[in-house]
């Protein structure tokens, strides 16, 4: 159960994994919180909600259950220390985490453009059901997530295949506040299916990534980068002062199989012979995240 608790330093969360056997498969385990891990940081750095990062860590595992206790905090650097803050829109990132899910849940495969399944209402966004009835209600901002975002929807994937893949688990129910989201595993399915997000056909297009590193350059920040993109190899240059400071600093080591978090932009040239654009060069930006190969080789077993 997913139990919302805010503070002035933290906004604490829990998990909890509906299951009769108070053990769990590792490789589900690991997998499914590192899915949360990255919608929380994803979320939060799209929102602009908190300052700053977030680092969500775990607190407690209650006795003979899964029920995993986290606290979600703000961090930032003072006087060249790392230090922990806590302000009251954390609160707002886990509730847009738990919305882009139900949304997922209740939309599965249908088209997320088409009024007939959503229908928006100024800041107000109604999820509607085959039958045309109005089953969620969420934000403009929850939804435009859930839209546009590749990395969370790449996330929600990636937790309920873990998930799917136990066949002990039978639901997952996250609470926050008065709000109630039970996940059962009739949906696992629909949730665990990868969701591309599409992108309208124009010259520059920019949208977040989790990109697959197969071959790196570290000499010449010009040179371009070798990354697998949702199945796709591409090759892009890397244009993010911030994370080339600590190429140069020695603060990043990296093997083949990483993951970088961040914004993927694409140029497109239109080919009159075929009436459409041609992707011609990508452009990493905004480097959010450095995911380590060795955590998915375990993950991904």
């Amino acid at each position: 159960m997913l139990n919302m608790e805010s503070s002035k330093d933290k906004h604490n969360f829990n998990i909890k994994f509906e299951k009769n056997d108070p053990s769990i498969n590792l490789d589900t385990y690991t997998k499914a919180l590192a899915a949360i891990n990255t919608m929380v940081k994803e979320v939060n750095y799209q929102t602009n909600s908190v300052d700053g990062d977030v680092a969500v860590r775990i607190v407690a595992e209650k006795p003979g259950s899964f029920d995993v206790a986290f606290e979600l905090v703000r961090l930032a650097i003072e006087n060249g220390e790392m230090i922990f803050k806590g302000i009251e829109a954390l609160s707002l990132v886990i509730s847009i985490v738990v919305g882009v899910i139900e949304i997922k849940k209740h939309l599965g495969d249908r088209d997320a453009t088409d009024k007939q399944n959503v229908d928006i209402q100024g800041d107000q966004v109604n999820i509607k059901n085959e039958q045309g009835e109005v089953v969620f209600k969420t934000t403009r901002q929850t939804f435009n997530i859930f839209l546009n975002n590749q990395t969370v929807n790449d996330a929600v994937s990636a937790q309920f295949q873990a998930i799917k893949d136990d066949e002990e688990i039978e639901a997952i129910t996250y609470k926050n506040g008065d709000n109630t989201v039970t996940v059962t595993k009739e949906s696992f399915e629909t949730l665990s299916k990868k969701r591309r997000v599409k992108v309208n056909d124009s010259k520059t297009s920019t949208v977040a990534a989790t990109l697959v590193i197969s071959k790196l350059v570290l000499d010449n920040k010009n040179q371009k980068w070798q990354f697998i993109n949702q199945g796709v190899k591409i090759s892009a240059t890397i244009d993010d002062d911030d994370f080339w400071a600590k190429v140069l600093e020695g603060r990043e080591a990296f093997a083949n199989g990483d993951r970088l978090i961040c914004d993927l932009e694409t140029i497109r040239d239109y080919r009159k012979e075929l009436g459409a654009y041609v992707d011609k060069e990508y452009i990493v930006k905004n480097v959010r995240d450095h995911q380590r190969r060795e955590v998915y080789e375990q993950l991904e077993l």
